[in-house]
């Protein structure tokens, strides 16, 4: 048997925004006159977080995403009307409530905009639903990590998931 490290990553919390990482465009909740754009978003960000994942994977996503649509999970960054960066409310606990599915496309980064995105989301989450935030983000990508700790999350544990490859015995 082998085991081969496939993800490497931190759980962080968020019981307060940084006020300064809030900004003034504005976050909307997503409908489905942005369908199409959500789809192209998702599945680009499911090729650059989990390149290796199968094809099935890939192709089963778009279906949780008109759904997430539909339950009106998807929120949009918006300056003057155009969408800049996207993030979605996931799974709630009694207290908490998840932020995932954090996007931008490459043309549009480096410029603030997912993490105002990420701060103006979780703010209307803490004010309206819960206690406190998490996300889980990849060890691996240092940017992330770095604008959630900008917002205010702050780290709670490093989390590893294995995949076991059982060998054939001849």
């Amino acid at each position: 048997m082998k085991a081969n490290l496939i993800a490497y990553e931190r759980i962080y919390k968020l019981i307060e925004v940084a006020e300064e990482t809030l900004g003034d465009r504005k976050l909307i909740n997503a409908d489905n006159s942005f369908q199409e754009l959500i789809l192209k978003w998702g599945r680009e960000f499911i090729l650059e977080a989990l390149p290796e994942s199968e094809v099935k994977l890939r192709d089963d996503w778009n279906p949780s995403l008109i759904r997430s649509i539909d339950e009106k999970r998807i929120f949009l960054l918006l300056d003057n009307g155009s969408p800049l960066s996207m993030a979605r409310r996931a799974g709630k606990t009694p207290n908490g409530i998840t932020v995932n599915l954090v996007y931008t496309p490459p043309s549009l980064r480096r410029k603030g905009y997912a993490t105002e995105c990420v701060a103006k989301l979780s703010k209307l989450l803490l004010d309206s639903v819960s206690k406190f935030c998490f996300l889980f983000t990849d060890l691996m990508n240092p940017t992330s990590n770095s604008i959630y700790q900008k917002i205010g999350y702050r780290p709670i544990i490093d989390v590893d998931q294995y995949e076991f490859i059982f060998e054939k015995k001849e």
